[in-house]
């Protein structure tokens, strides 16, 4: 029963986390101007720690593929990584 108990509540923190995340992506995505010379523009931060999301996200794009799958080693719990 406490082992259930701490799942849901570990369940909660964690759907808190992600929808910070998004929160914070949708609130900035309008803000953000990209400069294709300048990578520095390209950072943004929704799930990583350093801005790699937009640096993927400009990356991609310029690749004009349909399959966006990518495959991330060394993630962490899954709410700090470039692929959530």
């Amino acid at each position: 029963m406490i082992k259930k108990l701490l799942n849901y509540l570990y369940d909660i923190r964690d759907r808190q986390r992600i929808l910070i995340a998004l929160s914070k992506g949708a609130a900035m995505i309008n803000s953000r101007v990209v400069d294709l010379t300048q990578p520095g523009t390209w950072e943004f931060s929704g799930f990583s720690q350093n801005g790699e999301d937009g640096i993927l996200d400009v990356l991609c794009k310029q690749l004009n593929v349909s399959n966006r799958y990518f495959i991330e080693i060394g993630s962490s719990d899954g709410m700090e990584n470039n692929t959530a």
